[in-house]
């Protein structure tokens, strides 16, 4: 694993190879994980070469 750290915007940057990847947001010590698979399970996601852009989002705190 590797902790990233982000701008105040959220951005970051870093170079990943082609793989399966689970992307978790660290806040105040606590793990979190908007991204599961309908059942209650971590989803996964793949990376495949030439992605620009990846877009995580919060919805922690979010009520919809």
């Amino acid at each position: 694993y590797e902790i990233i750290n982000t701008k105040k915007n959220g951005e970051f940057q870093i170079d990943l190879k082609p793989g399966i990847y689970t992307f978790f947001i660290l806040k105040n010590e606590k793990a979190y994980l908007n991204n599961f698979d309908g059942v209650g399970n971590f989803s996964h996601t793949e990376v495949k070469d030439n992605i620009k852009n990846f877009i995580i989002r919060d919805y922690q705190n979010a009520y919809f």
